[in-house]
């Protein structure tokens, strides 16, 4: 008996022990594996013996401080919707793989585009606080020459945080990797975004509504399928270079559109003949066709049907492509799903065309990581159709649009825009087979003069009601 009651009063001790230890130091334990470490993320002003005692109490490495530092952080490197990011189990913090270098007055646009492309799916991205970026140093240069772990960008110097320097206005706090240390500054330094969470929302890949509104025409034996697209209001551009001044367009009144590109079955009812480059069978779209060869086409389209058939105005195409969605792609975020939903550059015509590994190796455009099995064009709808039940809204061919080109949309309504009055080049809408992962997006954009013919460019229907 006498035993039991010096245990349970041993037992009881240590219990208090414990429980003083973890009052005393809310920052005990923080070995890996044992718990995640909350770590402060909203900005803060802090002097430098504020930002010293943080770097002590929580056990982060600091070359200026002769501190070696026992945190223990807990990376995993992930793809996640096509996105390189990088995990801290530790920490419970996702971060951007690779930095990008910049000044301190552009990183609040560069953020917002992050979280209007949705990197990784996520939308909440933002400077690290100096707590979380200072938790990134190691105790030896792991990177190369830095004191990084490996699973970051090789090229990762300084970055931002969002943590003003107390007694220096205008100047930030700065994790420098290349010195294993922390101090102020103002001068353009990496920008390694973050976010609080490790996991990320569920995209749903789009999916027409069951009562979707169509009709249908006969031509001369064709069937022409339409669907309508009601009106609506939506976001243009992506602020990317030809696609520049994202802004807010409405739609004002429904149309009907195309459910598929015009095909080469429908030109040669229509026309008499075929100029298709590739002719695989009727059911393929047809191509190497001018803006002009179309208005042609219309014209003979409508004595035979007394239809109002046209050309789609280029806010009419984005506004039907996105179909509600906001992304680069109306499948959502991850570029590898492409060939569920579009003939574009994939493996296959990587193989297929050995000048495509030359370009690649020279050039920013990236052929999509999957397999649409097709390296040309492929017969309208053998791809997903987008939530307005359209398909190849992206890739097979590039489709014209009725409005005369601009450099950009800032002066444009943003009520039903029809494009300039006059110009010299008409305006190409929805990338094609030969397309890549820059190319082949909703908001990409080209123009061509309107007699010149590609066998990667075609046409759909619109119509009035």
């Amino acid at each position: 008996m006498g035993k039991k009651i010096v245990i349970a009063i041993l037992a009881g001790i240590l219990v208090v022990l414990i429980t003083q230890t973890m009052d005393a130091d809310p920052d005990a334990g923080l070995i890996a594996g044992q718990a995640r470490v909350s770590l402060r993320s909203t900005p803060a002003t802090l002097s430098e013996n504020e930002v010293q005692e943080m770097l002590k109490r929580r056990g982060f490495y600091d070359n200026t401080l002769n501190r070696a530092g026992h945190f223990a952080n807990e990376y995993e490197s992930r793809t996640i919707y096509g996105n390189q990011v990088v995990l801290d189990h530790a920490t419970g913090l996702m971060w951007f793989q690779s930095g990008e270098g910049m000044g301190i007055r552009y990183l609040e646009r560069w953020i917002e585009e992050l979280n209007w492309r949705g990197y990784a799916g996520c939308h909440d991205w933002r400077l690290p606080t100096v707590e979380e970026a200072a938790s990134l140093l190691e105790n030896k240069k792991s990177n190369g020459d830095l004191y990084i772990d490996a699973k970051f960008s090789v090229g990762l110097a300084r970055i931002w945080t969002c943590d003003d320097v107390g007694d220096r206005p205008g100047h930030k706090w700065v994790v420098n990797f290349r010195e294993g240390s922390v101090h102020g500054s103002q001068v353009p330094h990496d920008f390694l975004p973050v976010r609080s969470g490790l996991t990320v929302p569920e995209i749903k890949p789009p999916v027409p509504p069951a009562n979707l509104c169509t009709k249908s025409v006969d031509v001369k034996g064709v069937k022409v399928e339409l669907v309508w697209v009601p009106a609506g209001e939506f976001m243009v551009g992506d602020d990317e270079g030809y696609n520049t001044f994202r802004h807010k367009v409405k739609i004002s009144r429904g149309f009907w559109m195309g459910k598929y590109e015009v095909t080469q079955a429908l030109w040669m009812k229509v026309m008499g003949g075929n100029p298709s480059a590739v002719k695989s069978g009727e059911n393929y779209p047809v191509e190497s066709v001018s803006w002009m060869d179309c208005q042609d086409f219309l014209r003979k389209l409508n004595a035979l049907t007394g239809g109002k058939f046209r050309l789609l105005t280029e806010a009419e195409w984005e506004y039907a492509c996105r179909a509600g969605t906001e992304g680069r792609f109306f499948w959502g975020m991850d570029p590898s799903l492409a060939c569920q939903y579009a003939n574009v550059s994939d493996l296959s015509r990587y193989r297929e065309y050995p000048y495509l590994q030359v370009r690649i190796k020279n050039s920013p455009r990236k052929e999509f990581d999957c397999e649409d099995g097709y390296v040309e064009s492929a017969p309208v709808g053998s791809f997903k159709p987008n939530a307005f039940g359209l398909h190849d809204m992206l890739g097979n061919v590039a489709e014209w649009c009725s409005d005369w080109a601009y450099r950009s949309y800032k002066d444009t309504p943003s009520v039903d825009p029809q494009g300039p009055s006059k110009g010299e080049r008409r305006v190409v809408r929805g990338s094609s087979c030969g397309s890549g992962a820059v190319g082949g997006t909703c908001s990409w954009r080209w123009s061509d003069p309107p007699s010149r013919r590609n066998r990667y460019t075609g046409f759909r229907l619109a119509e009035d009601e």
